[in-house]
């Protein structure tokens, strides 16, 4: 396969997710996320999307990283496996919290996606150490947005259902 082809298809995954959550969640920033008590330390809304979009990149280059140079190394396949498995609970914290309104879902999903992205980064580090770190800062987001939801949670009891 072409290589770059297979890089185009990479940063794809990731950046498919986010557009889509995106999407979906575009109404509720204005709305029911505006009314909610938040910590001081939030970052205006404006700084999620470009974050974002430089992660899900990093993302991507690290999963064709893997699939380029994995080929015939042990641990490659277990290493894409944990890649889409953290996918899925990055693609389902946006929906917990801002479509069903559930903060407390929310924080048990994101809980969930930073083991994930923790496992991902060590199998990533493993095939190619290159793609482990580009995951680095993917972790350290995702541990910031683990704080600014408990935060949200606690500040919010009302909001906290589930």
């Amino acid at each position: 396969m072409n290589t770059w082809l297979l890089l185009a298809g990479c940063i794809a995954v990731p950046m498919v997710v986010g557009f889509v959550n995106g999407i979906a969640t575009a109404k509720t920033i204005d709305g029911w996320y505006r009314t909610l008590d938040k910590p001081s330390w939030t970052p205006p809304n404006a700084v999620f999307g470009p974050v974002w979009t430089v992660l899900y990149l990093m993302m991507g280059t690290a999963l064709w990283l893997v699939i380029r140079d994995g080929l015939g190394v042990p641990g490659a396949t277990a290493a894409a496996v944990a890649f889409g498995v953290q996918m899925v609970f990055n693609a389902l914290w946006s929906p917990a919290f801002f479509l069903w309104k559930n903060p407390a879902l929310a924080l048990r999903i994101v809980i969930s996606l930073d083991v994930s992205v923790i496992v991902t980064i060590v199998l990533f580090w493993r095939v190619r150490p290159l793609a482990g770190l580009l995951l680095v800062p993917y972790l350290a987001w995702g541990l910031f947005a683990t704080a600014l939801n408990g935060s949200i949670v606690r500040r919010n009891p009302s909001s906290a259902a589930s």
